[in-house]
Formats: structure tokens, sequence, C-alpha cells
């Protein structure tokens, strides 16, 4: 059996999205299944064309194993929906020659969103190689755009937005969401049927992440923050806690990751002249498991808005998996499981203070902070293997897709 998975983003970029993709395939590929990608040339999150591929219109390449096939698109990482909008047509439009380049064709076509936009070439790929295909919601969109304020609802782009979306869940053979709120929304918001409907949660890979050693033990204690730095994620917080932590010298705090609201985040850090927070590039995810193991507990943020109730960060999974106690500032499905396994610590969304005291609570008292860490440990390799997740959706899958 082969699978296309059809997505704007994938490595060598450094995202969630990114990262969850390339698991799920290697995780396919290690149930048997013949997995190729067709995506654009890499430029997330600089909104640039890497060097290696600029000058390129089309590309065919091996990443791990995994055959690749990449055009070209507009890149842009501005925040005006306009050129945004502009770079996920622009892709939704070209990735129609997957037609052309992937042979044989695929007997299931996965496509990534958002955007919601890709859904139209998903859709028309699926009726020209006679596939059924899976829509893979990431993010709900539109309502994650209206939610920021990056759309109005009522606009003409909003309304046609919504139109796109009620087409794409009516004509794809399925529909997988990352999360139990996603899930519910699906079913009572957007009444796609349940037959429809397929459970995908982000997980962790449990092999590449280990436990470092005697890590409460550290004398300077590093929290770190890995991830995409935008305005959804409220990551201004970790700066404001360490304005409020400064008189700790055993606290510091290490933040790796690109995005928008990078520019707004270094003139904060210099507005409140922190010297205890260093910035760095993100990382490719060969990487992570070294600049986890150097940490003494992980940092996840998001901003206060009930959109996010039902969301459960990519980011967590990681230091989850790594051993690492959390810090989650932020409410929903993903603070629950941090509360629910007592694997880190929850304050409100959007406040510094609570959090500052949080991380301070928890740099006092390592022992359970390694407790903690442990827990996690043991939730990952329980409940966040990609190998186990991947082969339970695709066995759901072949019954209800495939096989009926």
């Amino acid at each position: 059996m082969k699978i296309l998975l059809l997505t704007q983003y994938f490595l060598p970029e450094v995202g969630a999205s990114q990262t969850r993709l390339y698991e799920t395939a290697q995780a396919l590929r290690r149930c048997g299944l013949d997995v190729e990608v067709f995506t654009s040339m890499p430029s997330y999150p600089q909104g640039k064309i890497f060097a290696d591929y600029k000058g390129c219109f089309f590309k065919k390449e091996q990443v791990n194993g995994i055959n690749v096939y990449r055009i070209w698109s507009y890149a842009s990482n501005d925040l005006s929906i306009g050129k945004r909008l502009f770079s996920y047509s622009s892709f939704t439009g070209l990735a129609v020659t997957a037609f052309t380049a992937v042979k044989p064709r695929p007997d299931l076509l996965f496509v990534e969103s958002p955007p919601l936009t890709l859904g139209v070439t998903g859709y028309l790929l699926s009726r020209v190689w006679k596939c059924p295909w899976i829509l893979n919601l990431g993010d709900l969109w539109p309502d994650s755009i209206f939610a920021l304020g990056a759309m109005d609802k009522e606009s003409m782009a909003g309304k046609s937005l919504l139109k796109l979306e009620s087409f794409l869940y009516k004509r794809a053979s399925g529909i997988t969401a990352v999360t139990e709120g996603m899930l519910s929304d699906l079913r009572h918001k957007k009444a796609v049927p349940d037959e429809k409907l397929f459970y995908l949660p982000n997980g962790a890979n449990v092999e590449m992440f280990h436990p470092a050693q005697d890590f409460h033990k550290q004398k300077q204690k590093k929290f770190i923050y890995a991830g995409r730095i935008g305005r959804a994620h409220g990551a201004e917080i970790i700066a404001k806690a360490a304005a409020l932590t400064k008189h700790r010298r055993d606290i510091c705090y290490e933040m790796v990751g690109d995005g928008p609201e990078l520019p707004d985040l270094k003139r904060l850090i210099s507005d409140l002249e922190i010297d205890n927070l260093t910035l760095l590039d993100p990382v490719p995810l060969s990487q992570m498991p070294q600049k986890l193991e150097n940490a003494y507990a992980a940092l996840v943020t998001l901003k206060d808005l009930s959109l996010f109730k039902g969301t459960r960060p990519a980011k967590m999974m990681s230091p989850l998996a790594a051993g690492l106690p959390i810090v989650y500032s932020g409410a929903g499905e993903g603070a629950d499981i941090v509360e629910d396994t007592c694997t880190g610590l929850v304050t409100p969304p959007e406040d510094e203070k609570a959090f500052a005291e949080a991380i301070i609570w928890l740099a006092d008292h390592p022992e359970e902070a390694s407790n903690m860490g442990k827990r996690g440990r043991e939730y990952a390799e329980k409940y966040l293997d990609w190998n186990v997740l991947i082969k339970k959706w695709l066995q759901d899958v072949q019954e209800q897709i495939i096989l009926s």
C-alpha cells in the first residue's frame, strides 16, 4: 500500500508540523507501507527558500529513506493575511503537478492542513487518481485565524474560507484531528459524521529522547522553550518571568526557535534589561535530544484564547519523552495532561507572576522535579510512542476507508 503525504512544510524545515509529519511517515514505513511526500521548497520559518534549493522549480530527493518531491511556491513569513494566503495558494495550485510527478499513483492521499486551501488540491488529485483522501487537521482553520484577529469572520475572505471548509469536510474520505477537543468541535460544531473522524494525537519519539541522569542536581537550572515564537504562543511571558526572577542567579532561560513575534520579543528583552535569557536559532530534530538533556525543565506557553482549550501543544511531547518536568502557562488539554499525570506545574495563561512563582518552586524542589520528569517519561512510553499511535490510526483507516 502506498501513501502520499501532501504538505506545504516538511524537513529540513524545523517546526511542530514538520516533525509530526516526518515521524508519521517513518512510523508508516515501519508498518510496511510505501510512503512518499509531495511538498514545497523549504522556507519555514524565515520565509526565504533555503540556499540549497534556490533556483529550483522542481526537485526530487530522499530524506532518511523517504522519497520527497518538491515544487517551488511563493515563500513568505509576512504576518499580513494577503501575503500568507498568496503563499498558500501558490503551493495549492502548483501541487497539482503531483499527478505527473508521482508514479505509480498512491492508494491513499494524506493532506495536511493548515493551509486549508491545500484540501482543494487533495480533492482534485483524489478524483484523478481515484483514491481516497484524508484531510489531516493540525489546526482548525479558519477558526484559529478568526480567534487571533488575523481575519474578520464576516469579511469576504472569512466567509469564503468557511464555505471552503464545509466543502472539503463533505468531500474528504476521512478527517484526522490531533486533539480530542478538535474531534468534539468537528462533531458538534462542524457536523462531521463519526464515521469520517479519526484521531491521531501528537506523539513523541521515545527511542530518540532519553532522560538525563541526575539533572535535578544541576547548580545552574536551565528552563528551556523550544518551538515557534508566534502570535498564538504568548512566549513573551517567558521574558517577563525572566525579569521577575533576575535575583535568582541559579535560574536561567533558553528559547530555541523563530517566528514572526521574535522581533517584538527581542525588543521586550532589551526594554526589561534581561540578562538571564538566551535566544537561539531553531535546530534540527536530531539536535533536540542534546538540547533537552542539558535542561532542568521545559516551558510551554499559550495565549488566553478559548480556541486553545482543545489544544495539546506538540512542544510538550519531546520534553515528556526526555523526562523533563514542564511548567505550562495555559489551559485546555495540554494543561490537563500535565496536571492529571503530575508531570509539571500549570499556571493561568498570560499570568507572568504565577509563571515565575512556579519556576522558582520547581527550582527549589529538585527531588519533586525529578519525580515529575520520571512520570513524564512513563507517560510518553505508554501513550505517546509514534509507533503505537500510527499503528492504531492505520488500523482504523483501513477498516473504515480502505476495506469498506
